[in-house]
């Protein structure tokens, strides 16, 4: 038996379109230009490579314009939203969502041979438009650490919450702490692309928790963001909800998560002396990664 394509299986799905990221993106291109993207994008989509030749006169044809407004208009302003490599043009989001679908049509392929598979993602609530945010009112200031039930000491919250930054959490985990989860690409790329960078998981998933106990209060769930563009680079909410070390509320455990993500992103302003020590003895963050940390002159 052949062995399973799953490129050769996303080519036969559909192409993925987010339509406000779409539309922000493209808000500034005329007609014409807005449809040689999607037709070269969808022209991606059904190659198992998932691009496309760099060569003006087919380029121009998939779009279905002459080669001389192409090469003109079109042509320079489409290139700017693609990448060339090796003879072809390529978008690294639309190769993202490939990969994510490629996953899933192995994942059901291996269900239906019966093997096993990874958990699937899971959504518990329906998608809502995020396009209308509050971050001009009543989420500005930033949330403070979720409180359990039954006002629990220091020390039991604290125990809680080291338990939960050594466990290996997830993106199933941050979806299931999030109070508007849905089945993104995009939010476990931004998910992933976090821990790469050092980001402690359960920092993530504390900041969803903490989020889901503010907007308790919302009455319009328009206003909640969704999981995915909760962890967008430029206008994601999580950071906001990141336990400070200065609130009365926060444990050893949250600053320490909190003061390890500074350290990492190069500041340590405010940090003293025996958290310093006890993040480097921890193993939260390396020597040299705290002497680098503008601020900081322990």
């Amino acid at each position: 038996m052949a062995e399973f394509n799953a490129k050769q299986a996303r080519a036969k799905r559909p192409c993925p379109l987010w339509v406000d990221a779409f539309q922000r993106d493209t808000q500034h291109l005329q007609a014409d230009e807005v449809g040689a993207y999607m037709l070269i994008l969808m022209a991606m989509w059904t190659r198992e490579t998932c691009d496309f030749p760099d060569d003006d006169s087919r380029l121009a044809r998939i779009s279905r314009v002459s080669v001389r407004l192409w090469k003109s208009r079109i042509g320079p302003i489409i290139r700017e939203f693609l990448q060339a490599a090796d003879g072809a043009i390529f978008s690294k989001r639309l190769r993202e969502e490939a990969t994510y679908v490629e996953r899933h049509c192995k994942e059901q392929s291996n269900r239906k041979n019966g093997k096993k598979s990874r958990k699937p993602l899971k959504t518990n609530k329906p998608g809502v438009s995020t396009d209308m945010t509050t971050d001009d009112t009543a989420d500005i200031p930033p949330d403070k650490p979720t409180q359990q039930p039954n006002n629990p000491t220091i020390e039991e919250k604290d125990k809680s919450s080291s338990s939960m930054a050594k466990a290996v959490l997830t993106y199933q985990d941050y979806l299931d702490a999030h109070p508007n989860p849905v089945e993104s690409p995009f939010g476990e790329v931004a998910f992933d692309d976090l821990v790469k960078a050092g980001t402690d998981p359960a920092q993530i998933v504390a900041a969803a928790n903490s989020y889901a106990n503010k907007v308790r209060s919302f009455s319009n769930p328009d206003f909640i963001q969704q999981s995915d563009n909760f962890l967008d680079p430029e206008r994601g909410k999580w950071r906001q909800h990141v336990s400070k070390p200065n609130e009365p509320t926060a444990t050893i455990a949250e600053q320490k998560i909190y003061w390890a993500s500074q350290i990492k992103a190069g500041k340590g302003f405010g940090l003293e002396k025996q958290m310093a020590q006890t993040l480097v003895a921890g193993g939260h963050v390396t020597e040299q990664e705290l002497a680098a940390a503008a601020g900081y002159n322990g």
